[in-house]
């Protein structure tokens, strides 16, 4: 959110300290991509399994440095932004999150991936020839293959049988791809340097085929000095002496047959076996450790075992045979070239098991597969595959005798957009090559924890209705309908327009914006949550002239209005700063096709019709329950409501189903922030009584390391900060970007830089973020500065995220002094920029000379007594002394009346109240 409902203040501004305070409290252990998979037992001893689903990056060693995203061939729509503006594979989901790592977005494995039985990763290859990067494409292909240009030709296609565009229309020319970017690399791409050898053992590969030299290559860049040894007078094997050159040209073969041998695999023709060596002598001379036998169906030499050394060795696969010391190993018998050359991969992964004594993983390990959903594909258009040119990859013609013609780089581009990125990250690697800390870890996995609880409170939120089912409206087919969701991130100044309220479809300043309720009156949620629809609709329509001088809204809406909370005074704010509200629902939406503007057709309360023009309609996104709820109250074991909701009793509406296990938020139904804070504070109440007798059994706790709003940890040791002159550093702020600022920030800084005793002035982007705090903290040290003063915002949710930045720095963190210049300044004097600025100037002047007069100063800790006292015997304070009570702590109930219940024991008073 931009704005948080009721007050329209700043949502970053409440929820950036609550998440710090979570961060740094050591109490708390954060656990995210994670969910509740079992949650067995009972209240006061539950066990609770959580699947922690990888982020497949370590947020351990990544330094949000950002070199990985613009690698990152992946572009997809920013579902942050509600699908305005793109983002990349790998990245942070957005700036405040938790942890303010990087992570990659990825579904699972694609069908092509995994229906190839080498599992290459076809899509990362796809990727990387979309945009043009033909090298890192054969990088890609090579490391899986090593026979990338003859599988172009002979290649069986089984990704392309498994291809979800074919779908739609056809599947992608993986084959024609590969092979283009083969020949491509054949012009391009130099020979591999050798691979320095690791490990003295040395290894001879028996026959020089698809598997045989799979095997070698695998082995020589695992650091072994291998040998091929083949019985004809050029290595290749079937493909070699298979298919006809019309097929696969020998000069395709031949540049994959080079690129293994320039590893530093030892290639031996002419050399058969029981002719000229024996497996024995390889063994016996001491020249090799361990023999693999991968000469297939002419493997003669199999011969001159025992009978059981040569049954086990023929049927071993990839694990060592019981003769020889367990040094003969034998790959698996295929019935394709791929095939194959996936048997002697295997192969090499067991003989360096062996070789190691450590237990092999032969096959690779793989994800679930992951598709587009029926949406996506049914929303995708058809284009059908580019037809192969007579041309080679530079543009000059093709070879008269192939059967088959290759791509030209163009095409190959135009093709390998088609690929539909099942999977998101497709694991083309770039990013592993660019970051520098190597904290990418694309073989992360599923985790499993498990958790002893006592209680448990459930927040799962609430998901977005599809606006998708009211097709009458327009979204996704008229540009300027925007979901209330996209609305809020146009205003947020991290939004995908930073902050800047425009059209979609030309980016002009809309002037006259529509907001719309789709939910229908019959809808069985409607009642639920289109009175809160009301209101964040209220609130949005609110925030536009704040952006659009002269902007009119008008909120369509047959919903009841809410009374209580100051709902009602809310509406007539809105209606004193020109936002109409209409007891209307438009029926349909209809884009003119020269201006893009919008026609809203409706009918007043009298039948009426009416068509009003705006540039742009705002679809009013309802409250659903969230996804997969029925999933998560099956784990948990607790109702849900006919609504979908966490089903709760009427006069205790944090208690579930299940003792023990309660409920909070909007995970219980539609309700606005305050309340859902409110709410989770009384399930952590109802929790803390079930954990009670344990609390008052265990030991004292420690001083928490995160209590306090300086607290960090680690924190280096404090200087004195006492010396004459002080050295004081003034950080101007330039965070509000929400609204037009007139304050003249580089005049503030340069009133600031004249003043007394300041040797450092510096403007930062939002001070109380990592960035902002990184820059305090290295000024600290650099400047070595005793006092900090940040002209900036409000310090009441502010000041402890600075404060522990000084603390960081070895700094007290009670020499800073804050300057209000938003509220104070900024919003006091809108549209004055003289006043505000000079105001801005004295407050800085004033927070320095306060600043100079600041002394160090040093928490400590007051006992604190076990008792509580509770004013008033109604209804709230009857259930907080019960809750407390039920704690351990004595409770002293004063009622200023003769006896308890408050406005309960008037009915006709009391609304929503039922008495027995």
């Amino acid at each position: 959110l931009d704005k948080a409902f009721p007050y329209n203040k700043c949502a970053l501004c409440t929820l950036t300290p609550k998440l710090k305070q979570v961060m740094q409290e050591p109490g708390i252990e954060v656990v995210t991509s994670a969910e509740l998979t079992a949650l067995e037992g009972e209240a006061g001893a539950f066990t609770a399994r959580i699947t922690r689903h990888p982020r497949f990056v370590d947020p351990a060693a990544c330094t949000t440095c950002g070199d990985c995203v613009p690698v990152c061939p992946v572009t997809l729509p920013n579902d942050f932004n509600d699908g305005m503006g793109t983002r990349r594979a790998i990245g942070k989901p957005y700036q405040h999150a938790i942890p303010n790592v990087f992570a990659v977005l990825k579904r699972g494995h694609s069908p092509c991936k995994l229906a190839c039985p080498l599992h290459t990763s076809v899509q990362g290859s796809l990727d990387l020839v979309r945009e043009g990067r033909f090298a890192e494409a054969y990088a890609i292909a090579a490391a899986a293959n090593p026979f990338p240009a003859a599988c172009g030709h002979v290649c069986d296609r089984a990704c392309e049988e498994a291809c979800v565009r074919g779908e739609v229309d056809e599947p992608v020319a993986i084959a024609a791809l590969g092979r283009f970017v083969a020949e491509w690399a054949a012009e391009h791409v130099p020979l591999a340097e050798t691979v320095p050898v690791r490990h003295e053992e040395r290894v001879a590969v028996v026959g020089a085929g698809p598997a045989g030299l799979t095997a070698a290559r695998e082995l020589a860049t695992l650091g072994y000095r291998t040998t091929v040894f083949e019985a004809k007078e050029e290595a290749g094997g079937s493909l070699r002496y298979g298919p006809p050159e019309s097929r696969l040209p020998d000069a395709s073969l031949d540049q994959d047959v080079a690129r293994i041998a320039a590893l530093g695999v030892d290639l031996q023709t002419g050399r058969r076996a029981g002719a000229d060596f024996t497996v024995e002598g390889l063994l016996e001379g001491g020249e090799f450790e361990a023999v693999l036998l991968a000469a297939g169906e002419q493997n003669e030499e199999l011969s001159h075992l025992s009978a059981e050394a040569r049954d086990e060795a023929a049927g071993a696969g990839a694990r060592a045979a019981a003769t020889m010391h367990g040094r003969v190993f034998s790959v698996a018998p295929a019935p394709t070239v791929v095939g194959a050359i996936a048997a002697g991969r295997r192969a090499a992964r067991g003989v360096h098991a062996g070789l190691r004594g450590e237990d092999a993983r032969l096959d690779d390990d793989l994800l679930p597969e992951a598709r587009p959903d029926a949406a996506a594909l049914a929303a995708t258009p058809v284009v059908l595959r580019e037809a192969a040119a007579q041309r080679s990859p530079d543009g000059d013609a093709a070879d008269a005798g192939e059967s088959e013609p290759g791509l030209t780089a163009e095409q190959a581009r135009v093709e390998a957009q088609r690929c539909l990125d099942c999977a998101v990250c497709g694991e083309c690697l770039a990013c592993v090559a660019a970051c520098r800390p190597d904290a990418v870890r694309h073989g992360a996995r599923d985790q499993t924890l498990e958790r002893q609880v006592g209680a448990v409170v459930v927040t799962a939120g609430f998901s977005g209705h599809d606006l998708a089912h009211h097709e009458q409206y327009g979204y996704g087919r008229y540009a300027n309908v925007v979901s209330s969701f996209g609305y809020e991130r146009m205003l947020a100044p991290n939004g995908p327009t930073f902050g800047r309220l425009a059209r979609p479809s030309d980016g002009a300043r809309p002037t006259r914006i529509a907001f719309v309720q789709p939910a229908e009156p019959d809808d069985p949620m409607y009642e639920a949550c289109v009175s809160l629809c009301d209101l964040y609709a209220t609130k949005e329509a609110m925030l536009a002239p704040a952006k659009v001088e002269g902007a009119r809204c008008d909120v369509f809406s047959v919903g009841r209005r809410p009374a209580g909370k100051g709902f009602a005074g809310f509406h007539r704010r809105a209606a004193e700063r020109g936002v109409r509200h209409f007891a209307a629902h438009p029926s349909s939406v209809r884009e003119d096709p020269v201006t893009a503007d919008l026609l809203v057709h409706w009918r007043d309360a009298e039948g009426r019709r009416h068509m009003e023009r705006y540039d742009m309609v705002v679809l009013v996104v309802a409250l659903r329950p969230p996804e997969q709820a029925a999933e998560l109250a099956d784990t948990l074991g607790v109702a849900l409501d006919e609504d979908g909701f966490c089903a709760t009793p009427e006069l205790s509406p944090i208690e579930t189903s299940r003792p023990g296990v309660y409920a909070a938020g909007a995970f219980t139904g539609p309700k606005d922030v305050p309340a859902s804070m409110a709410q989770a504070s009384a399930a952590a109440a109802r929790a803390m009584i079930d954990l009670a007798a344990a609390r008052a059994a265990a030991p004292p706790a420690a001083p928490s390391a995160g209590a306090g709003p300086a607290a960090t940890a680690a924190a280096p040791p404090q200087r004195d900060g006492r010396r004459e002159p002080p050295r004081m550093g003034v950080f101007v702020c330039r965070c509000d970007s929400t609204r037009p600022n007139p304050v003249e920030l580089d005049e503030v800084a340069r009133t600031a830089a004249a003043l007394p005793d300041v040797v450092h002035v510096e403007t930062v982007d939002y001070a109380c973020r990592a960035d902002g705090l990184a820059t305090i903290r290295a000024a600290i040290g650099e400047q070595e500065l005793d006092r900090v003063i940040v002209a900036g915002c409000s310090p009441r949710v502010k000041e402890p995220a600075i404060q522990g930045a000084l603390r960081q720095a070895g700094l007290n963190p009670f020499l800073l002094e804050m300057a209000n210049i938003r509220e104070h300044a900024a919003w006091a004097h809108v549209g004055q920029p003289r006043q505000a600025t000079a105001k801005a100037c004295n407050l800085v002047c004033m927070a320095a000379a306060r600043a100079r007069l600041l002394e160090p100063l040093q928490r400590r800790e007051t006992p604190l007594g076990d008792a509580a006292l509770v004013v008033g015997g109604g209804v709230a304070g009857m259930t907080a002394a019960l809750a407390l009570a039920a704690m351990g702590h004595p409770v002293h109930l004063v009622e200023r009346g003769p006896r308890l219940g408050g406005r309960a024991l008037h009915p006709d008073t009391s609304a929503g109240v039922r008495t027995a």
